[in-house]
């Protein structure tokens, strides 16, 4: 059914009139409308159509999307649209006076004064207008409109219409969702991407993860190098921390922006499923139900904290992404865990200028890395000051009027630290909070993450997961290659988990830290029969312009085939160096193509002609 066509009299000349036609032929046709199309329903000139819808695009009411299949639609259901939405965004007087009376410059009370105050009436009249909009939506006038149609059935099944629907739905603005989004949307798919907060636009890694710490990592050996007192180097960690968010507010727009520009609508609220192909989307305006043909997670990881007395209640108590937001350097720092994010933050806040103690609770430092890298980063962080205390746990943690006191328990001894800050740093888990991904069937592996085939398909076959929230590596490129193996899913392409290549990282310490592939224990335990290379980071030339000496080089080659099966670096400029290692392994070439390659000189890269020239021994 067709909402009747006005036929013939005077037109509309109402901005108000023409934008709430507009709306409520929107929310009934449920589809895209050209202006052409809008302007003969509502018996006015398509530019003015235009101009209003901008209007209302610009206040998120209505978008528009170009295409063949393109035109103006609602943002949001009719249920959640008010006439004073509408009114306020076309900023226009909704009772206003044509003429004024009298003139103030007249020595007549009266003259002088009905202009102002029939202007204090028309303000009210507006605020009473604007009150009783309010208490309209769209929702409304399409029951008005409706009424004489049975109520229980008919009703029914048109706010079943108004449901909105989308080709793809994405829940988490992380590297692979949005990228996943934005590929979509330009194919001519109807995309939306819902993120729970306006701060995580970008998603994790640039709003509290990568590059807030990689900025503060750079602010903080700009600081050492600058040296000075405790007030300049507070001064030096304040401004780093405005940098950082500076940072951060500026990626996240980009962000924004980006997709925004692709045609992907972003939703902002809590997602939740209510079963596998429906959403409920939990905003400030209130709950709407969306529907999807295909449903993409992306939520990523959330930190873990220990069941700890007194760790919960303390005030000195930090994760990661509240300790970026600290206005004081905190002169003594213990960090909880010793893993790769406790010791960025340990070599970043040494740097700035911080007290660091690492509490761990095993005997061998960085236990999944190669012994001879993990002695070498210990013994740099060592000489940086950073204590490290092994076999401890903490017990309990108790603050007082100027400290937080730890109670520790190290090698069955028990003993007592005192700190400005606490990081507890114990790792992440799968963000999966509210999303109640089993009322979509969606099955868990057994720690918690969403399970995923190689093509990273749920056990719902049009449902996938992408990222940390499937419980593998959590490195934001790998998220990003998450988002390709998903579009070749549904291209039938090639790729896959499996066919993904070695995977490199690197630990932004000071020197960073690069891995990719084997170390040299786990290299004879698959039964390889191997060669090392190896060389002291200060016999590459471009370090010691850099003055940056510490460290080591070490690669596991296979001696049968000279293939390279694990490199490892520890020296300025590792995560660059990591990834040309990665493309070799990847391309099966031996070792002597890097050993006999050309570099550029000075470089930290042509230390590969020294390391894979000297020494190579088994």
């Amino acid at each position: 059914m067709a909402i009747r066509n006005h036929k013939g009299g005077s037109g509309m000349t109402s901005e108000l009139t023409v934008a709430i036609h507009a709306a409520v032929y929107l929310a009934h046709k449920n589809a895209p409308q050209s202006s052409d199309e809008l302007a003969v329903n509502i018996c006015t000139h398509p530019v003015r159509v235009r101009k209003i819808m901008a209007a209302l695009c610009r206040a998120g009411i209505a978008v528009s999307q170009e295409g063949s299949e393109g035109g103006y639609r609602l943002c949001r259901s009719p249920q959640a649209i008010t006439l004073r939405q509408i009114a306020e965004a076309l900023n226009v007087a909704l009772v206003e006076s044509k003429w004024q009376s009298g003139d103030p410059e007249m020595s007549c009370l009266v003259a002088s004064g009905m202009a102002r105050e029939m202007d204090k009436i028309y303000r009210s009249l507006n605020e009473q207008c604007l009150e009783s909009l309010d208490r309209l939506t769209l929702w409304d006038l399409l029951q008005d409109l409706f009424i004489s149609q049975p109520e229980n059935i008919i009703m029914k099944k048109r706010r079943n219409s108004f449901m909105k629907t989308y080709d793809n739905l994405i829940i988490g603005f992380g590297k692979g969702g949005k990228t996943l989004a934005a590929s979509l949307a330009k194919a001519g798919q109807r995309t939306a991407l819902i993120e729970k907060s306006p701060l995580m636009y970008g998603g994790t890694c640039i709003n509290v993860a990568c590059l807030p710490t990689k900025s503060l990592e750079n602010s903080a050996r700009q600081s050492a190098i600058q040296g000075g007192d405790d007030a300049a180097r507070q001064q030096h960690f304040r401004q780093a921390i405005e940098e950082k968010r500076r940072l951060t507010a500026m990626l996240r727009k980009k962000n924004y922006d980006k997709l925004a520009a692709a045609g992907v609508e972003i939703i902002d609220g809590e997602a939740s499923f209510a079963d596998d192909h429906h959403v409920r989307v939990q905003m400030k305006e209130g709950e709407e139900l969306l529907e999807a043909r295909r449903i993409f997670i992306n939520t990523g990881a959330k930190p873990f904290v220990p069941d700890i007395p007194g760790l919960s209640q303390s005030q000195r108590v930090y994760l990661s992404e509240s300790l970026m937001e600290l206005q004081t350097l905190p002169q003594r720092l213990v960090i909880l865990g010793g893993g790769y994010i406790g010791l960025e933050f340990a070599s970043m806040f040494a740097n700035f200028g911080s007290q660091v103690t690492i509490l761990q609770p095993n005997q061998r430092f960085l236990p999944r890395e190669d012994l001879e890298i993990a002695d070498a980063v210990e013994a740099s962080l060592a000489r940086r000051g950073v204590q490290l205390m092994r076999n401890t746990a903490l017990v309990e943690v108790r603050d007082e009027a100027t400290e937080t006191v730890l109670s520790l328990k190290q090698n069955e001894a028990e003993a007592e630290l005192r700190c400005d800050a606490l990081l507890v740093a114990t790792g992440r888990r799968p963000q999966l909070d509210n999303l109640h991904p089993e009322a979509a069937g969606i099955a868990l592996t057994s720690r918690g993450a969403i399970a995923v085939d190689e093509q990273l398909k749920t056990s719902v076959d049009h449902i996938w997961a992408m990222g940390d929230v499937t419980g593998g590596l959590q490195f934001t490129y790998i998220s990003l290659d998450d988002s390709r193996i998903v579009r070749d899913a549904l291209n039938s392409g090639p790729r896959t988990t499996a066919n993904r290549g070695a995977v490199p990282y690197s630990v932004f310490i000071d020197p960073p830290f690069s891995r990719v592939g084997l170390s040299e224990e786990e290299a004879r335990q698959a039964g390889y029969a191997v060669k090392i290379a190896k060389i002291p980071a200060a016999a590459i030339p471009k370090a010691q312009v850099l003055r940056k000496t510490d460290g080591l080089l070490k690669a596991v080659i296979d001696a049968k085939t000279d293939q390279i099966l694990g490199a490892h670096f520890f020296c300025e400029e590792s995560h660059e160096m990591i990834n040309l290692i990665k493309l070799a392994m990847d391309a099966n070439l031996p070792y002597t193509v890097l050993r006999d390659n050309i570099y550029t000189h000075p470089t930290m890269s042509e230390g590969l002609n020294d390391l894979f020239a000297a020494g190579v021994n088994v």
